[in-house]
């Protein structure tokens, strides 16, 4: 997301300073670690203002469904898609509560 309490400005040097200690991370560990674009794809990908939430700053649902689905297909391998999804109903069922009622959001 912006992180916009420090303005634009503030917001890229953050995200500029965030990626300078990526590339040296990765350097010092090559072939140990990679760097997922989230933000990139954020911003290059989603741009669509359905994208983001009423504020205007934050990713909607469908940008974070986007976003995970990305991600696993950049770190799972097939073999381990079907235990995330078991992992995911587990979850689901664990937060059911009979009877409550969701607002629609």
């Amino acid at each position: 997301i912006r992180h916009m309490k420090d303005g634009a400005h503030g917001n890229l040097i953050s995200k500029a300073t965030l990626l300078l200690a990526e590339e040296e991370i990765c350097g010092m560990f090559p072939g140990q670690c990679e760097y997922f674009p989230a933000y990139e794809i954020m911003m290059d990908e989603l741009r669509d203002y359905r994208f983001y939430a009423e504020d205007m700053v934050h990713p909607s649902a469908q940008a974070v469904n986007y976003i995970w689905e990305r991600f696993c297909d950049f770190a799972l391998a097939d073999s381990e898609r079907p235990v995330l999804a078991e992992k995911e109903r587990e979850f689901r069922r664990s937060q059911h509560v009979e009877g409550r009622r969701w607002s629609s959001l």
